[in-house]
């Protein structure tokens, strides 16, 4: 990327808002799209969003909640240009 546009583009630290009934194979899955996706960094937390937002503000720049009830799966963000922003 850095040969076709000239500058680099720095990989973000993604923190990941989970369900606490997440298993140890979701919890893989989640972090290996995220560095799949060109996360430097995924903390995955069972933390409620807005939690995870105060406590790892400085540490990470992208900050995503997955929700899900029985097979329906939602994506939040707080992106300002997301279509998905919850705040």
């Amino acid at each position: 990327m850095k040969r076709l546009i000239g500058i680099s583009i720095k990989k973000p630290r993604i923190a990941v808002c989970v369900p606490e009934e997440l298993t140890e194979v979701e919890a893989k899955a989640f972090s290996e799209a995220f560095y799949q996706a060109g996360a430097k960094t995924v903390y995955l937390s069972s933390m409620p969003l807005e939690t995870a937002v105060t406590s790892l503000g400085e540490q990470c720049s992208v900050f995503v909640g997955i929700t899900w009830s029985g097979k329906e799966k939602e994506r939040f963000c707080i992106n300002e240009n997301c279509p998905h922003r919850i705040f």
